[in-house]
C-alpha cells in the first residue's frame, strides 16, 4: 500500500505509487462539476481511462449552454448547473455530441415545469447491476457504509477528512439519518422489501465478496481454500443461487402477497 498522505486519500487506494503518480483527487481533476461526469473517475481498483474527446465535447458544450442561459435567467453558472435546467443542459450535449438519445428540449434549461413534464414515468424500467444482501448467520452491526451515508463518523474516515465540497461526514442521503445501523437491515427479508417492493427497482444482479481478500496480519491475502473463500463472502455459493431462485418464483407471483 503507498504511504498515507496528510490532507489526500491515497491510503484508500489499492494504487502503487507509480499509478498514483500518474491521478489526481477528482475534486482537483474535474474542477467544472458537471452536471452529469465528462470524464471517468476511478474508485481506486482500476486506473481511469483519460478523458476522451467526445467527453471533452460535451464538456465545452455544456459550458457554453450554461453560460448562456444562465445569463438570461439572471443566476449564476453554479446555480443554473445545480438546477433541472443544468441536467436538461446536459442532456442536450450529450445528444449533440453521441446522437439523439435522451427525450429533451431546449425550454428545458429555462421552465421547470417543463422539465418535470419529461420526468422519468413512474413505470420506468430500473435495472439495478450492483445489489448486495449478507447471511444472517454473520453480524455487521454498525457497517461504516452505512454510517457515511448516515452523516456519521465511520472506519473508512477515521480521521474526519472533508469531502471534495469541504464538509465533513455530510449524510448521502438525510433520510437515514438517526435510523439504527444493525445487521436486520441488510439481511435477505429487508433486502427484498427496500428492492422488489418499496423501490422502482425492475430487475437487479446481485454481486458477491469473491473472497478475494482475507485480512491479515499487514493487511490482506488471497483465500488459500474453497472454505476461506466462503468464509469471506456475502452470501456462499448455494446461498446465492438459492436467492436468485427465490427472487424468480417471487417475479412468477408464486408466493401470495398479503
Amino acid at each position: 500500500m503507498p504511504a498515507r498522505t496528510p490532507g489526500f486519500r491515497e491510503d484508500d487506494s489499492w494504487f502503487s505509487e507509480e499509478q498514483l503518480a500518474k491521478c489526481a483527487p477528482a475534486d482537483a481533476a474535474e474542477a467544472f462539476r458537471s452536471p452529469v461526469p465528462t470524464q471517468m473517475v476511478s474508485n481506486g481498483e482500476y486506473m481511469p481511462h483519460p478523458q476522451t474527446e467526445k467527453q471533452k465535447r460535451v464538456e465545452a458544450r455544456i459550458k457554453d449552454l450554461a453560460r448562456s442561459a444562465a445569463k438570461r435567467l439572471g443566476v449564476s453558472r453554479r446555480q443554473f448547473l445545480a438546477s433541472t435546467g443544468g441536467m436538461a443542459a446536459a442532456f442536450l450535449a450529450m445528444n449533440e455530441v453521441f446522437g439523439k438519445t435522451f427525450d429533451v428540449t431546449p425550454i428545458e434549461m429555462f421552465e421547470p415545469a417543463a422539465f418535470a413534464a419529461c420526468c422519468v414515468p413512474r413505470d420506468v424500467f430500473v435495472f439495478d447491476t450492483q445489489l448486495h444482501t449478507i447471511r444472517s448467520s454473520r453480524n455487521f452491526d454498525s457497517l461504516s457504509l452505512r454510517a457515511i451515508a448516515q452523516g456519521n463518523h465511520s472506519a473508512l474516515n477515521m480521521g474526519d477528512l472533508p469531502d471534495e465540497l469541504g464538509g465533513v461526514n455530510t449524510p448521502w442521503n438525510p433520510a437515514l439519518a438517526g435510523l439504527p445501523n444493525v445487521s436486520e437491515n441488510f439481511y435477505l427479508v429487508q433486502f427484498m422489501k427496500d428492492v422488489y417492493l418499496d423501490s422502482q427497482v425492475t430487475v437487479g444482479l446481485m454481486s458477491n465478496n469473491t473472497g478475494a481478500a482475507i485480512p491479515d496480519v499487514g493487511g490482506s491475502r488471497p483465500p488459500k481454500n474453497v472454505i476461506e473463500s466462503e468464509a469471506g463472502e456475502f452470501l456462499s455459493a448455494p446461498q446465492t443461487a438459492a436467492v436468485r431462485d427465490w427472487v424468480n418464483m417471487l417475479a412468477r407471483g408464486a408466493f401470495p402477497m398479503r
